[in-house]
């Protein structure tokens, strides 16, 4: 005759165990492995680098958006080998202006909260944080009046990074501009 003793087992709420994950990803240095990437953990706002020119700004990080969006100023457009460009005045964080020119890749139809549209320009950027760079597509619209000068989008974040919204600033630009 077998007897089998019923084990009582602790559930434990999915938001504990959420916290629980954070707290552990955190103190093992702010990176993770999710399918047999690292990733890296970052925070609601980070500041991110923009490559080759290595211009510094400070980004949201918005989930909800598929591209980036950054804040620019005196977008001028003109044509370079039979394609058409964009110059436009970015500030850094520090308040220093510095003019760039990247071709146009499309143009953009963004759909706005308060229900007008609006047509934007779409370029390419090579961004960096944490040690990470990619290319993606950013369009570019004015800012002013908001407090970070970019949305990181998920083109950007996907299969590079966690976010942990209780976090600033803990993922710093540390690209090497050789291996871009």
């Amino acid at each position: 005759m077998k007897i089998y003793e019923e084990k009582k087992m602790i559930k434990i709420p999915p938001f504990v165990k959420m916290l629980l994950l954070s707290i552990l990803a955190v103190l093992t240095q702010t990176t993770s492995v999710v399918h047999g990437e690292s990733l890296d953990i970052i925070g609601r706002v980070e500041m991110v680098t923009i490559l080759p020119e290595n211009i510094s700004v400070k980004a949201k990080v918005d989930t909800g958006a598929k591209n980036s969006s950054l804040h620019c100023e005196c977008t001028n457009t003109f044509r370079k080998n039979d394609e058409e460009w964009v110059s436009f005045t970015l500030t850094n964080y520090k308040g220093e202006k510095t003019v760039i020119s990247r071709k146009i890749e499309r143009m953009s139809t963004i759909k706005r909260h308060f229900g007008k549209q609006q047509e934007r320009y779409v370029i390419k950027l090579t961004l960096c944080l944490g040690g990470k760079s990619r290319e993606v597509e950013v369009n570019l619209v004015n800012r002013e009046g908001f407090n970070y000068q970019m949305l990181l989008g998920r083109t950007y974040l996907e299969g590079l990074f966690l976010i942990d919204p209780a976090e600033t600033f803990i993922g710093k630009p540390k690209c090497d501009q050789k291996n871009q």
